[in-house]
C-alpha cells in the first residue's frame, strides 16, 4: 500500500498514457467491439475521477442559480 501511495502520480501517468495510446489504437480499427471495450474501461476508471464532466458543471451552475433566488 505505501508502494502506491508514494508512486500515485507515475501510476496515473502510465494509466493516461496506456489511455492515449489505446484510443489511438481502437480509432484506427474498423470494428466496433474494442471501442465499447474502451468505453468501457475509461467509465469504470471515471468512478474514481476527481475532475468534473460538463454534467457536473451544469449540475453545479443549477444548484448555484437556486440558491442566489
Amino acid at each position: 500500500m505505501t508502494w502506491i501511495l508514494e508512486h500515485w502520480a507515475d501510476l496515473l501517468a502510465i494509466y493516461g498514457g496506456l489511455v492515449a495510446i489505446a484510443t489511438i489504437i481502437v480509432k484506427l480499427t474498423p470494428s466496433t467491439k474494442d471501442n465499447e471495450i474502451l468505453d468501457k474501461i475509461i467509465k469504470f476508471f471515471d468512478h474514481f475521477s476527481t475532475s468534473f464532466t460538463k454534467e457536473d458543471a451544469e449540475k453545479l451552475a443549477n444548484a448555484t442559480k437556486k440558491l442566489k433566488k
